[in-house]
């Protein structure tokens, strides 16, 4: 595991300053514009989307989206046809947002999935996501009950869908300490799904080629990565008139990046529900 310093601002003090007033760079890849943020979020989708197919998604029921940010995922499964889907956020300007976004059966509400058995007496879902989220709890004991959290929000035979770094190799040496964020191996999610009752269905890169190469790769691909990365930044400030196409041009290199096997990135982490707590007395 490769450990950061906890965090020293209140978590939810963060994202509130955060995400004051702004869009999807917010929430998303900080340094990058709200267009080339949108650009890289359908590639993601995309992604998701077969993984919950080839799991045989079962979307007559309810999905629930830990940690909305402003409703990405929540008004996906939406679309995705399920009849019902319920959010969690802690910080209230993103429940509002995606409140905009809700129907009538739709339950979205300011929770904390730090905070001990927050899911509990619920009808549990058919689907949960946690996009992006777990990532940021960066006290391990908080870390540990957000994910038995999610877990236990999982209905037997449901599905669980995380977006996290979750390094399967030698976890590469951070440029700065950023105290939002840590990095945690594979291991750390397999162990306590495991227990909750979680097998793991599917795993793939997020994107393959971002700003943040999670897994140690030889010199010449990461100084590759970097060059790619500065030239990214450096077009998305300087000529914002060729954003929609450097846009476009991300997805197809993210194209090209997984035939060639490149950069693991961020990961799309999927787990099924085999039994419930109550059929073993837990």
């Amino acid at each position: 595991m490769h450990a950061l310093p906890v965090v020293a601002t209140n978590p939810r003090t963060y994202w509130a300053s955060r995400l004051e007033g702004g869009g999807m760079s917010q929430v998303g890849r900080i340094g990058l514009s709200d267009e080339l943020n949108a650009a890289m979020y359908p590639v993601i989708r995309r992604h998701a989307l077969a993984m919950l197919r080839a799991a045989g998604v079962r979307t007559h029921g309810r999905a629930l989206d830990a940690g909305s940010g402003w409703g990405f995922w929540f008004r996906t499964w939406q679309e995705l046809g399920f009849p019902v889907v319920d959010a969690v956020d802690f910080v209230e300007e993103s429940v509002a947002r995606v409140r905009a976004h809700a129907r009538p059966a739709d339950d979205v509400r300011v929770a904390d999935i730090t905070a001990p058995r927050i899911f509990e007496g619920r009808q549990r879902y058919d689907l949960v996501s946690c996009m992006n989220v777990l990532l940021h709890v960066v006290h391990p004991g908080q870390f540990g009950m957000a994910l038995a959290n999610v877990a236990s929000a999982v209905a037997p035979g449901g599905l669980l869908l995380l977006a996290e770094p979750a390094a399967v190799g030698p976890i590469s040496p951070a440029d700065g300490a950023d105290l939002s964020s840590r990095v945690h191996a594979l291991d750390d999610y397999l162990g306590p799904m495991s227990v909750a009752g979680l097998e793991l269905v599917d795993l793939r890169p997020a994107m393959a080629i971002t700003g943040d190469p999670v897994e140690r790769r030889g010199p010449v691909a990461r100084h590759a990565q970097r060059l790619w990365w500065r030239g990214v930044l450096a077009a998305d400030r300087r000529v914002p008139t060729l954003r929609g196409a450097l846009g476009a041009a991300m997805q197809v290199v993210d194209q090209a990046a997984r035939r060639l096997g490149a950069a693991e990135t961020s990961k799309l982490v999927l787990f099924r529900k085999t039994w419930s707590a109550a059929e073993t007395g837990v």
